[in-house]
């Protein structure tokens, strides 16, 4: 019974040291990101359009959209895409609520070939949304006065 114990103090002890050692080991990686090259990444402001991105809405049939739903988007979105030999794997996001269509990714053939489908109600480019902080808040601007601004009335 005493040799378990002592046996299992050595462990731990020996077990405690090589953890330490490793753990106050001075060896830094630090990699120098001064010499590494400069990557010139454009800042997107709201309202900016996205290069090669668009939102498609089409014009389905509003019968079938009410009886039924989603999948008669989601089917119509397919056959719109196939008709215009344009891969599912382009799209980015799917609306079927307010509008029916979707954004997408493509090139200039891609573009030309579903503007020239009747079934596409149009096409815009997709651009850089921005949700600005409510008023009174420490990113927000300040609340103005005016009563008559269209607000919810809430002005400070």
């Amino acid at each position: 019974m005493f040799r378990k114990l002592l046996k299992s103090k050595i462990y731990l002890s020996v077990f405690l040291i090589a953890g330490l050692m490793i753990g106050c080991n001075e060896m830094n990686s630090v990699t120098d990101v001064t010499d590494a090259e400069e990557i010139d990444v454009p800042e997107l402001q709201p309202g900016d359009i996205i290069d090669g991105s668009y939102i498609i809405v089409l014009k389905p049939d509003p019968d079938e959209v009410e009886s039924q739903g989603k999948t008669y988007v989601e089917h119509f979105r397919g056959m719109v895409l196939a008709e215009a030999n344009v891969p599912t794997d382009v799209v980015t996001n799917s609306y079927d609520t307010a509008l029916q269509g979707f954004s997408a990714q493509l090139d200039e053939a891609q573009l030309n070939r579903l503007r020239a489908n009747e079934r596409v109600a149009y096409i815009e480019p997709d651009r850089v949304v921005g949700l600005a902080p409510p008023c009174g808040t420490p990113r927000g601007g300040p609340c103005d006065d005016d009563d008559d601004d269209g607000d919810d009335g809430d002005d400070g």
